[in-house]
């Protein structure tokens, strides 16, 4: 009798241990299966600036530029541009004016809300913006109509920001100052700046809505001065684009965040 009950618990017992096997695999599984399907479900990418597909304007302003290049800030002083990605860039030279310029670019998403980032240089108040629009026409980007189909990309314009203006290349998120789109600047950023822009981490909280398919963004001419060098574009807010600086990577928001 004994002998039985000791059989009957050890087999109990190796059941228990099968059980608990099967419901840590399941989990597993699970949680895995989840986890791909968020994977699947981002819909992220980048393109160059200099990969426009039309252009209409002034052939001096948003044109292509390569590392090297010399620029001339507003005070007089010569900086030189470098470390763009791909080797080259666009740019509107200070002095230069584009008025009725515009470059457009073609992409195709699977469909969401997207937060945008572009990589650009901003050296100070004078030097720091562009018009945009998604899916516009031609006619409508040579018309320009602020406020009504187009937006203004501000790079640090409000006063708070005006600290960080820089030389060196900085990703920054998607605004706008007063056109269709809700993206204020200051909602862009964390309401306890930080003193330097090596700490700074733009914390995006307005997307853009985009169907699936094939669309269009126009880049208008505002000021002369600034430079873009690259295009993100992700349905994660926290999408690992390089906050770089020249001659160094510091890391990706995604690892900057992680590490705090």
């Amino acid at each position: 009798m004994k002998k039985s009950v000791c059989q009957f618990a050890s087999r109990w017992s190796m059941i228990r241990k099968v059980m608990r096997f099967v419901t840590l695999f399941i989990l597993f599984s699970f949680a895995f299966f989840s986890v791909s399907i968020m994977i699947v479900d981002a819909d992220s990418g980048s393109f160059e600036a200099e990969d426009f597909v039309a252009r209409k304007g002034n052939d001096d302003a948003l044109r292509i530029e390569s590392d090297g290049f010399e620029e001339t800030d507003v005070d007089g002083n010569t900086y030189t541009i470098s470390n763009a990605s791909g080797g080259a860039f666009i740019i509107t030279p200070n002095g230069v004016d584009g008025s009725g310029t515009w470059i457009k670019y073609e992409l195709t998403v699977q469909g969401g809300s997207y937060y945008w980032w572009a990589r650009a240089i901003a050296p100070s108040v004078s030097d720091n913006s562009v018009f945009w629009a998604f899916d516009i026409s031609d006619a409508e980007a040579d018309a320009n109509q602020e406020g009504t189909v187009t937006n203004i990309f501000d790079f640090f314009e409000k006063e708070e920001l005006r600290k960080f203006y820089t030389t060196d290349w900085f990703v920054y998120p998607l605004t706008s100052r007063n056109g269709p789109w809700p993206g204020r600047e200051l909602d862009q950023y964390p309401a306890d700046l930080p003193e330097t822009i090596d700490e700074l981490i733009p914390t995006p909280t307005a997307t853009v809505e985009l169907a699936a398919g094939k669309h269009t963004l126009h880049i208008i001419y505002r000021e002369d001065g600034t430079s873009i060098d690259k295009f993100y574009y992700s349905t994660e807010p926290t999408h690992p684009t390089p906050v770089q600086r020249a001659g160094k990577l510091t890391a990706t928001w995604a690892q900057i965040k992680q590490a705090k």
